[in-house]
């Protein structure tokens, strides 16, 4: 009875019915659209930060403490050679 009852359920569709056991084409397609809906949150985040920034801008709300307004030390060029 157990055998034929795991073999019903192995060899037919009612294992789709299963928690966890899916179809292989379905779950490439799962992780194809979640990484796709990642990529796509990432775009939106970085489009809102970057007109949340011209939106400060255009108001004159930035901060100058928010600026890097370090000096960069650039070594000079030896042209001795030339």
């Amino acid at each position: 009875m157990v055998t034929i009852t795991v073999a019903t359920v192995v060899f037919t569709p009612l294992r789709y019915y299963i928690p966890g056991y899916g179809d292989l084409k379905q779950r490439r397609e799962f992780i194809r659209l979640k990484m796709r809906t990642d990529s796509l949150e990432s775009a939106i985040n970085a489009r809102d930060k970057y007109l949340e920034n011209i939106k400060q801008v255009i108001n004159g709300d930035y901060s100058a403490s928010k600026l890097d307004t370090t000096t960069i030390k650039v070594p000079k060029v030896d042209n001795s050679t030339y």
